[in-house]
């Protein structure tokens, strides 16, 4: 059937007033593709529907409205077009402005102003047997509390949707209120800290819904980021995290096998750098913050993380390369710990014109469980053997070597003959 030849049928059907979507996808089997996942569609009258029919571009409008689940009404358009293989449709159909839409256990939770717009395409050939493909859009608007926050998705015909929210920033309170996201603070699984950080904003949402086992929408998945321009201090008085953002996902929100995995990231001043961390955790797991820094010095760490220590004047610029940082806020526990060796050298002056050369030096600190550790260690020849040096920054710089199988010829050798002196045995 073309066209031409469906106007006169369909309103046969209308002037009888008993045309329904059965009788329409019969005459239009593209229809049927577009409402093969609405199996309620079967029901739906269209007796009140005005049709249009266009000879110029080969088209058929209808229009009305009808009843939809629990008697929900419903506003349609479907136009069809002749096409090279046939007639293509495109259906919209949409709430009424006075209806919602809400999901149980979700009190915040409410969409109005829904509706879907999908288009068939033109048949193709795959593995011999001829299909028609079809894409579209679905929109509403979701409110949290008086604001609304429009969201859309593409559409194809799948059991899964994807609502991506437009938003320029949606201000909360707290964490706590945003957490009404997941059905309460106890199922968002982020460190307690930051309950008490606020001004929270809202920067991305995103709502992935399916079917359940009776034909249902459910919610499957809760992706959300948000972001604060307040500080979080990881570690008091040493490591104070800024520009702080949050993004997290929710699987199955409101099921007994809720998941979570979450990532905050956000800068922090070790000395006079920034640098920028990152955490990620799943359930029950710690955050654990984790940063590589390609070059930092020595003056820097002893003002973030050792305040207490001076160092001497003399001392040269030692920056220790590719230094990996982490952080566990809920412990207090944090590593420095250097992959590479420096490219300084620290010369320390042993009197008589003599000085030690250290070189290949790296940076070890870690503190755990309130216990403080900070080293220094590089290597040296003293009395033509090579040893290994530690400067222990905790303890005001003190400096300790292990030496074994010391030759004391190579003392004599290093520090009498020098000076014109022979030892006598």
């Amino acid at each position: 059937m073309n066209i031409d030849e469906l106007a006169p049928a369909l309103q046969d059907h209308l002037t009888n007033g008993n045309l329904r979507l059965p009788d329409l996808v019969s005459l239009v089997p593209s229809v049927g593709t577009l409402l093969e996942y609405y199996p309620e569609a079967a029901r739906l009258s269209l007796g009140s529907a005005s049709i249009r029919y266009s000879g110029s571009d080969q088209s058929v409008t209808i229009q009305g409205g009808a009843p939809w689940q629990s008697g929900l009404p419903l506003a349609f358009d479907i136009r069809l077009t002749q096409g090279n293989s046939g007639i293509a449709a495109a259906v919209w159909v949409g709430m009424p402005e006075d209806h919602v839409l809400d999901i149980p256990g979700l009190s915040w939770f409410q969409l109005d102003q829904a509706s879907i717009n999908l288009r068939t395409l033109e048949p193709s050939l795959n593995n011999e047997l001829l299909y028609r493909d079809y894409e579209g859009e679905l929109s509403c608007t979701l409110r949290f509390g008086a604001t609304p926050v429009p969201l859309t998705a593409a559409y194809d015909g799948g059991d899964q949707l994807t609502l991506t929210a437009s938003l320029s920033g949606l201000a909360f309170p707290s964490l706590s209120e945003l957490a009404q996201l997941v059905g309460g603070r106890q199922n968002l699984v982020l460190p307690a800290d930051l309950d008490n950080l606020g001004g929270v904003t809202l920067n991305d949402l995103e709502l992935v819904t399916g079917t359940d086992s009776q034909g249902g929408i459910q919610l499957e998945t809760i992706r959300f980021g948000f972001s604060s321009a307040n500080s979080w201090e990881l570690i008091p008085g040493i490591f104070t995290l800024g520009s702080l953002a949050v993004a997290a996902e929710v699987f199955a929100p409101l099921g007994s096998q809720r998941r979570f995995l979450g990532r905050i990231s956000g800068s922090l001043a070790l000395g006079s750098q920034t640098v920028e961390v990152l955490a990620v955790a799943g359930d029950g797991g710690d955050w654990e913050f984790h940063a590589r820094v390609p070059q930092l010095d020595l003056a820097d760490v002893a003002e973030t993380v050792l305040g207490a220590l001076q160092l001497p004047a003399k001392l040269p610029k030692i920056a220790f390369k590719d230094t990996e940082l982490s952080i566990v806020p809920s412990t207090g526990d944090f590593a420095l710990q250097s992959q590479q060796a420096s490219d300084n050298q620290w010369k320390i002056p042993l009197g008589g014109g003599k000085e030690l050369v250290v070189d290949g030096l790296h940076l070890h600190i870690q503190r755990q469980t309130g216990a403080l550790s900070a080293l220094v260690a590089g290597q040296a020849s003293l009395f033509q053997t090579e040893i290994t040096l530690q400067a222990d920054l905790a303890e005001k710089l003190q400096l300790r070597s292990v030496i074994r199988n010391l030759s004391l010829s190579a003392i004599v050798a290093d520090l009498l003959e020098p000076q014109g002196h022979t030892l006598r045995f």
